[in-house]
């Protein structure tokens, strides 16, 4: 079996977003010789422009060849803040008839005004390449809308909860990437206020309960409902069985948290590098 090979591109100019799904433009778009299945994960600088005064949201996807796996999340962003780097993962097969990643991005508001959010240049996108020979899988993961459908919904706890697990068997001569993104949503945003968040979410990338990686941030003021983006990494070194899960927990205590439905995705990945 081939090794899992990477490449990285970056975006050479700032991408203004525009408002809506119907308007979402591609920040990246890149043509790639590789022909087999791939994982990509970009990275990617979000800033409110302080063209106008109200909060935005912005929603990005990761498209790869014929997708496999590949849904959009978001979160929102206050005028005057510094900007926030955020993450998100796409899978699939990259064939003659589609050999591109695409990274399609847009925002959102009431009212909403075209190019109060940007992405800036220096963002990412990070390509891993597989081995399509049957039996070469290096690639594993898992999504709550790919095991749980788009119905239910995942509803965080005030403990540190699996909300994914991914059973993987690391071959020998490799070590596991692994990587996570979830999108939590409470149904009504404590943080309200643009300068007076307080409560926050936390993810966790765990091997047999161990914590590998863990990320807490401040859910993002909004009005209504909200949304915060977490991304987890962790490089596990040893070959044979892990049990590998993402854990989330919640410190908001007046509002339910949700996943999934229609408050985004959970996806949990493990590319089989080198060691």
């Amino acid at each position: 079996c081939a090794p899992v090979t990477s490449e990285t591109f970056t975006l050479t100019q700032d991408v203004l977003l525009a408002c809506g799904a119907m308007a979402a433009v591609d920040v990246f778009d890149v043509p790639l010789r590789h022909r087999g299945p791939a994982v990509a994960r970009a990275t990617l600088t979000i800033e409110h422009t302080q063209s106008v005064p109200e909060i935005h949201f912005w929603n990005a996807t990761v498209l790869v060849g014929e997708s496999e796996y590949g849904f959009g999340i978001g979160d929102d962003l206050c005028s005057g803040y510094q900007p926030v780097t955020k993450q998100n993962l796409g899978y699939g097969l990259l064939t003659d008839a589609s050999d591109r990643v695409k990274v399609p991005m847009y925002q959102g508001s009431a009212p909403c005004t075209d190019g109060a959010l940007a992405v800036r240049a220096g963002s990412t996108l990070t390509v891993w390449y597989a081995d399509p020979t049957p039996g070469c899988e290096r690639v594993a993961y898992t999504s709550w809308y790919a095991t749980q459908g788009f119905e239910a919904t995942y509803v965080w706890q005030t403990m540190m909860s699996p909300i994914l697990a991914l059973p993987i068997d690391t071959p020998p001569g490799t070590q596991a990437l692994l990587m996570s993104v979830v999108e939590g949503s409470p149904d009504t945003n404590p943080n309200a206020v643009c300068g007076a968040e307080t409560q926050t979410l936390v993810s966790q990338l765990r091997d047999g309960g161990a914590v590998l990686h863990q990320a807490e941030m401040l859910l993002p003021a909004s009005g209504g409902q909200g949304h915060l983006v977490l991304a987890n990494e962790a490089l596990l070194p040893g070959a044979g069985p892990h049990a590998i899960d993402l854990a989330v927990g919640a410190n908001v205590f007046d509002s339910a948290v949700r996943t999934g439905g229609c408050c985004g995705d959970a996806a949990l990945f493990a590319v089989f590098v080198p060691e």
